[in-house]
């Protein structure tokens, strides 16, 4: 007995909730201060042979809690070739103006994608970008290892070794520095046992990086309150009655003592300073949320770092999803995805606020009930 609603009206109401959430979602990455990382893949659908690309954003929010929102889930013609697919990136930058915000693209590691992260790089402007672009290609670590356990099928003994050093390896590097458990200690354990007397050097060229990232965020922390305006930072000293031009020689005499003094950086105390006990129930992001005063430029850093994912696992599972409705027109389909993203998202947020457990948790869930 119950009327169904025509097409046309179905369709019109999936629209309607996905300009809503959608102009939610740009606001909320507008509002966001820390920088943005992405993970993405392409799919070709078995029924209709046409291939989607899956774009996923991933940040710590103000809140240090990290989130993950699909910003696209579009038809792409073919060829799939790297200018096709980067102007596919690169429109959906531009198109949620997150180009100046960008941390990492994750993408599987193919030679085309390498081509393709070079094409997205060129339209960019690199000093927006971290390092001037030098860690924007994020190789997903899960298509590694499946490359080397197929390799390793038809050579066991070399290919299982390969096994063990990539896992090594992607525990080894990946943010740890930023892990007051570990530190640049697991890197030096771990690139010993791999590389023996050779291994100074890689722990040599992660140490460099991290202080190139420190320099980087104290540069532009600089220019920020530069910007902003001399006199804020006499009300931070609580001298807000005193004048800029009376602390101006001051000013210089500090700025000028300090450059001939061996001032120890933030990042110098934090390595210096004994590991944290290994506990399985460490919440690094609490941590650094915690220690923000005693390391605000680390703390900064954490929060883009440690929101970089590093597979494509986060875009790859809305495809699950979207095989069953591959049929449907394209437009549909990207706004039944991303809006399913969405408000799942604002779903789960509202309750771990009133302290309930998430509805939706991956971990317990499978493909058939999603």
């Amino acid at each position: 007995m119950f009327k169904m609603i025509s097409r046309n009206t179905l369709k019109s109401g999936i629209l309607k909730i996905y300009e809503r959430e959608k102009s939610k979602t740009i606001k909320l990455l507008e509002n966001v201060e820390s920088r943005i990382a992405l993970t993405s893949d392409m799919w070709t659908s078995n029924q209709t042979k046409k291939g989607f690309m899956a774009v996923t954003a991933h940040f710590v929010d103000d809140a240090w809690v990290l989130q993950s929102r699909i910003l696209r889930f579009f038809y792409v013609p073919a060829p799939h070739n790297k200018e096709v697919l980067s102007d596919a990136l690169v429109d959906c930058l531009l198109d949620w103006n997150i180009d100046r915000k960008l941390s990492t693209i994750t993408l599987d590691n193919c030679t085309t994608n390498d081509v393709v992260i070079d094409n997205i790089g060129s339209k960019l402007d690199s000093s927006s970008l971290l390092l001037d672009g030098r860690v924007l290609h994020m190789r997903c670590c899960a298509h590694i290892l499946n490359l080397i356990v197929k390799d390793g099928l038809e050579v066991i003994g070399q290919g299982s070794e390969r096994l063990c050093d990539s896992v090594v390896f992607w525990t080894a590097t990946q943010a740890i520095v930023l892990d007051s458990r570990y530190k640049l200690r697991l890197v030096s354990y771990y690139f010993e046992n791999i590389y023996g007397e050779g291994a100074q050097f890689d722990v040599e060229k992660i140490r460099r990086d991290c202080y190139d990232l420190l320099h980087e965020y104290k540069a532009k922390s600089r220019a920020i309150g530069t910007s902003v305006g001399g006199e804020t930072s006499y009300f931070h000293l609580g001298v807000s009655n005193i004048s800029k031009d009376e602390l101006s020689d001051y000013d210089l005499y500090v700025s000028s003592s300090s450059s001939n003094v061996n001032v120890k950086s933030e990042l110098d105390i934090y390595l210096e300073e004994q590991v944290l006990p290994r506990t399985l129930d460490f919440d690094i992001l609490n941590w650094w949320k915690a220690n923000g005063t005693k390391y605000p430029t680390l703390q900064r850093i954490a929060q883009d770092i440690l929101a970089i994912p590093v597979s494509t696992v986060a875009s790859e599972s809305a495809f699950s999803t979207s095989g069953k409705l591959v049929r449907l027109h394209p437009i549909i389909l990207e706004a039944l995805m991303c809006s399913q993203s969405w408000l799942w998202n604002e779903i789960n947020g509202s309750l771990k606020q009133e302290g309930f457990t998430s509805i939706y948790d991956e971990d317990n869930c499978d493909d058939d009930n999603v």
